[in-house]
């Protein structure tokens, strides 16, 4: 299989979590790994972060608590 990434080679990994995992935990774990890994590669190689379905889920997150204070700030009006 040919794997590409921005029109690059590339090589692909998937991490998936367990059914106990939080996901926005392990998306942070993730990120902090691979920051620390990148510290380590040579010169011209990285490894990047090319999907985050944690990204979804925080703002999903962020979206409730801020309809919820919109509504508690209108009953209060």
């Amino acid at each position: 299989m040919i794997a590409r990434f921005n029109g690059e080679p590339s090589i692909n990994m998937g991490v998936v979590k367990q059914a106990t995992g939080n996901p926005l935990e392990l998306s942070k774990a993730v990120r902090e790994e691979v920051a620390r890994i990148n510290a380590t590669l040579p010169p011209g190689m990285k490894i990047t972060v090319a999907y985050d379905a944690s990204v979804f889920i925080d703002r999903s997150i962020d979206s409730v608590f801020r309809t919820v204070a919109e509504a508690v700030l209108l009953v209060v009006l």
